[in-house]
């Protein structure tokens, strides 16, 4: 099954007091959790604030191998113009997302609740590091064609982001 779709996906992002990868061990994920789940935007520092971003663009939605995936091209607006994104996941398991990019930008992210990912971004210039935290994972794509993730990311070294990102996924008529 393949069907074309408009995807809008509404993301934002805000700077956050969190190490991914020295937090090694259940119970310090859990304090980590807990702690990010207290922060409320408004509490930022004003250097901190909250960036938003609103995407519409064209892309097919097809079932594969098992897994249902959303597939699209990224464009200047994201800032990884020339990269494919396919968001997807395993049929009967959507509690478990993965976000593949390929081209001028790729990675494989995973979104699991309370797991933490450690995952390679390979850009044109060199490859980093980076965690994936997922606070949340919203995934009715198929009953209401949204998914909605929750997570917290950071490049070894740098400081760590919350995420919130909306997906919306509508047939073209």
């Amino acid at each position: 099954m393949k069907e074309y779709v408009s995807v809008s996906i509404v993301s934002e992002r805000s700077a956050v007091k969190a190490n991914l990868f020295d937090a090694v061990y259940e119970k310090e994920m859990e304090q980590l959790i807990e702690d990010v789940d207290i922060i409320m935007p408004e509490q930022l520092p004003d250097e901190q604030e909250e960036e938003a971003l609103e995407m519409v663009t064209q892309g097919l939605v097809r079932v594969r191998g098992g897994r249902v995936e959303i597939v699209y091209d990224e464009g200047e607006l994201s800032g990884m113009e020339g990269s494919q994104t396919v968001i997807s996941y395993a049929k009967g398991e959507p509690q478990t997302v993965s976000m593949i990019r390929t081209g001028a930008v790729s990675t494989v992210l995973v979104f699991e609740r309370g797991v933490r990912h450690l995952c390679t971004y390979e850009t044109p210039y060199m490859p980093f590091q980076i965690g994936v935290l997922a606070l949340a994972v919203d995934n009715r794509l198929e009953s209401e064609g949204e998914i909605c993730l929750d997570y917290l990311i950071e490049i070894r070294g740098a400081q760590a982001e919350r995420c919130k990102m909306t997906m919306k996924v509508t047939r073209v008529a």
